[in-house]
């Protein structure tokens, strides 16, 4: 579905095959990362660690709001030197989350 949806919306090669992320190193040439890891154990750290070693291309990761205000989140931003060019979005309400087929 979310191949589809960004298709949809304008951009006509989207690469969003079930595959493990953290394998991919150096990661495939890309233009944009999105992704949304999972919540659990230290995923959310990983995929930050990736995002941030990206080679200075955009990223685009769904985390919950908490995040921002951990330590190893500022910490990782930090080192980085990456926190000046963050954009945080946050949706006005709640939001309706459909988990892929198969999950």
């Amino acid at each position: 579905r979310a191949k589809r949806l960004l298709r949809e919306a304008g951009y006509p090669r989207v690469y969003h095959e079930n595959e493990d992320f953290y394998a991919q190193s150096p990661l495939p040439p890309h233009d944009v990362l999105i992704t949304n890891p999972p919540y659990s154990g230290a995923h959310k750290e990983r995929a930050l660690a990736a995002c941030l070693a990206n080679g200075g291309r955009p990223w685009l990761l769904l985390l919950p709001s908490y995040v921002a205000s951990r330590q190893w989140f500022t910490a990782a931003v930090d080192a980085a030197g990456a926190a000046a060019s963050m954009l945080f979005v946050v949706p006005r309400g709640s939001y309706e989350y459909d988990p892929p087929e198969g999950t």
